[in-house]
């Protein structure tokens, strides 16, 4: 099971680079960036269809169609910010904002659902978040000044908006799929 995940991690990871890189090039070209976002979730749901068909609908639970919501208006949001920052800045600034999610799941994880992580995890996560920092600044960069600017910067601005909402999506992903309607500690969030 650990090398399915390994082997599907990198070629998650290796196809959304791709996919990184083909946005930002067909946004020079001047596509329409919400053409693009279009045909790219379009072509997201055909390509789980024979998934559905071969699997099967899973039992709606009570609860999904609110959580179901949340987290389809909190990406389709997400989607449009992240798509404006490619447009506005180069994918190798805007890319690397992702890395700011997993972080910020250990929050909306813990809010939502009460998961705590464990210490290794959390230590990963922080590495990680160091090396974000390093991709995304230089040296001379260092200054709260400069930092500050950075920020300013609206694509870097809808990039991090968009990394903040993912990042409240995926408790509500799993509550999709794994417990609908029940949040932390096994309270009512209104989901039922």
């Amino acid at each position: 099971m650990t090398l399915a995940f390994i082997v599907l991690m990198f070629g998650g990871t290796f196809a959304l680079g791709v996919g990184d890189v083909w946005r930002k090039k067909y946004l020079n070209e001047g596509v329409d960036e919400q053409v693009l976002l279009t045909v790219t979730l379009f072509l997201t749901g055909v390509l789980l269809l024979p998934f559905v068909a071969i699997v099967g609908f899973p039992e709606i639970k009570s609860g999904f169609w609110l959580a179901a919501g949340g987290t389809i208006t909190l990406n389709l949001i997400s989607q449009n910010l992240f798509i404006r920052a490619f447009k506005l800045r180069d994918a190798s600034l805007i890319a690397p904002l992702r890395l700011i999610v997993p972080p910020l799941v250990i929050v909306t994880g813990f809010v939502f659902l009460g998961e705590r992580p464990s210490l290794l995890g959390a230590l990963g996560i922080f590495i990680t978040m160091i090396g974000l920092w390093f991709l995304l600044f230089k040296k001379e960069d260092m200054t709260w000044l400069r930092l500050m600017m950075k920020f300013k910067d609206r694509g870097v601005l809808y990039g991090l908006i968009a990394s903040v909402l993912f990042a409240v999506s995926f408790p509500l992903d799993k509550m999709v799929v794994e417990k609908p309607g029940v949040g932390h500690n096994g309270l009512h969030l209104g989901l039922y």
